[in-house]
């Protein structure tokens, strides 16, 4: 398996994480997905391709890079995608993303490039979709879609993004995990996780927090690399 990002959010907290994505990249092309933002007014795809194009020529640097937008997720297979060494997938509402990423088939997709062909980013609502149920988001449902079962590639644990460590926080992903007997993965802005077949590593300003086996927290610092006997 090739590396898979999961970032806690931030737009200005990011560029360490990003640089490690973009330095992995052969041929500096990769697909971003901002279907989140479906619907969004604050941040329509014009702009949502505004935003990634600036943060990648501060990441590049000097170097070129090629940066194509799809979303339309039903039109892209894996053979369009083999062109490119990379896939990112931008924050939003969780809700519609998943149901973008199922009803299309994308999932499959997703999990057969990571398989076979480069890694993939994922920042907050990206990241959670990766997580083994997407309840931890937070998000509004207002499309009413019913199915909240992730991705599932984080050893069956869940991602909560954007977290702060406060006591709300906290009970609530406590309640999350009795409800679905599921552990957390808490993920503060500029903190995120780089995952890969044998080990887990945190990378940001700032520890992640887990919620694992009795639900209650501890803190995984930055660097810490191969922390999996955490989940046994």
């Amino acid at each position: 398996m090739n590396k898979l990002f999961l970032s806690g959010g931030g737009d200005n907290e990011e560029f360490e994480f990003h640089k490690k994505f973009f330095d992995l990249l052969p041929n500096k092309k990769f697909i971003y997905i901002p279907v989140a933002m479906e619907g969004s007014k604050k941040y329509p795809y014009p702009k949502c391709y505004e935003w990634i194009m600036g943060t990648f020529s501060e990441v590049a640097g000097s170097s070129k890079f090629e940066i194509k937008m799809v979303t339309d997720l039903g039109r892209v297979d894996i053979e369009y995608l083999r062109s490119y060494s990379g896939i990112y997938i931008g924050g939003g509402n969780t809700y519609k993303l998943l149901r973008n990423i199922k009803n299309m088939g994308f999932d499959v997709i997703l999990k057969e490039f990571l398989q076979n062909y480069g890694p993939i980013y994922g920042g907050s609502a990206g990241a959670i979709i990766f997580g083994k149920n997407i309840e931890t988001s937070g998000d509004e449902n207002n499309i009413n879609y019913k199915e909240t079962d992730g991705l599932n590639m984080l050893r069956d644990l869940s991602v909560v993004c954007h977290y702060e460590g406060t006591d709300k926080e906290k009970t609530k992903i406590i309640e999350f995990f009795r409800k679905h007997k599921s552990g957390v993965i808490a993920l503060p802005e500029g903190t995120g996780l780089v995952v890969s077949d044998k080990k887990v590593e945190v990378i940001g300003k700032e520890s992640a927090t887990a919620f694992l086996l009795t639900g209650f927290p501890f803190e995984i610092s930055k660097g810490k690399i191969n922390f999996e006997n955490h989940f046994k």
